[in-house]
């Protein structure tokens, strides 16, 4: 009977030690790839920069042989011709400048009875069971994406996120961007209220549409532009296109009028006078 459970014991100890060299081979296969697939995002990540800093260059030096041509140019043109191109080169092609991009000091502030969901299509698993999985921030959706899954994922059909603005605005816009094609469109989102986050009050109801012939990236004017300016934005997703799990939200814009610290002054003084 001893000897029995011996042999018994031997097999074991021998099914875990091939058990655990599968879980090697599998793990040194995996690495190269994970390197290989970052590798390729950041390398598409820095051709579509170059390609966008490339349009830029050529516009400037379009508009700057157009000026010479016509009359000199005084330095201050200069700067005001570099300052609009610019400025719509961080409009990131809508045309209207993004108050919430990092680029111009967005940030999230929070995302209040939300919780993010690993990315889809980035789980890693071993013999099956999950031992890995990505999950992006909520920031993703303040920065250019670079490709499919790159997205802020949470879990469920609703969801919020507070957005602190690079400055203080009054918001005439929202633009919300989903990829297209899309491995899953019912992870877009469908019907988002926008609030303004310091006073709760809803500015904008929107639906997002998955429709074939409408684009990937939309814009919402707010029917009734706000006379207050802001500095925080809440989105509720209230549903998605019907996935279950998950929503997925790509990029979130602001857009509208900068304010000025002497102007907001004035506005502040005026409501508390009338």
């Amino acid at each position: 009977m001893h000897k029995e459970n011996v042999e018994q014991q031997q097999k074991e100890v021998k099914r875990l030690e091939s058990m655990m060299n599968k879980v090697m081979i599998q793990v040194n296969q995996t690495e190269p790839k994970l390197v290989n697939t970052l590798t390729s995002q950041v390398v598409s990540m820095k051709q579509s920069m170059e390609e966008e800093l490339m349009q830029l260059t050529k516009s400037l030096l379009s508009d700057w042989s157009k000026s010479q041509a016509n009359n000199s140019v005084s330095l201050p043109q200069v700067s005001a011709m570099l300052e609009s191109h610019l400025s719509l080169f961080s409009a990131d092609r809508t045309g209207q400048v993004d108050w919430a991009s990092l680029a111009v000091g967005g940030s999230i502030i929070s995302t209040p009875h939300t919780t993010t969901h690993p990315t889809p299509g980035q789980v890693l698993s071993l013999l099956g069971i999950p031992i890995w999985q990505h999950s992006t921030s909520p920031r993703q959706i303040l920065q250019p994406h670079a490709g499919s899954g790159q997205c802020w994922a949470f879990a469920g059909q609703s969801g919020q996120v507070v957005l602190q603005l690079g400055e203080v605005v009054r918001v005439t816009g929202v633009t919300i961007e989903h990829i297209r094609p899309s491995p899953d469109i019912s992870s877009a989102p469908r019907n988002i209220l926008v609030w303004a986050h310091e006073d709760n009050k809803s500015i904008l109801n929107l639906t997002y549409s998955i429709s074939p012939s409408s684009s990937s990236v939309q814009t919402f004017l707010i029917p009734r532009p706000t006379f207050l300016p802001f500095s925080q934005l809440r989105l509720q997703v209230s549903s998605n296109w019907g996935h279950p799990e998950y929503t997925c939200l790509y990029r979130v814009r602001v857009h509208g009028t900068q304010v000025k610290e002497d102007v907001m002054i004035v506005t502040e003084q005026d409501v508390r006078n009338s």
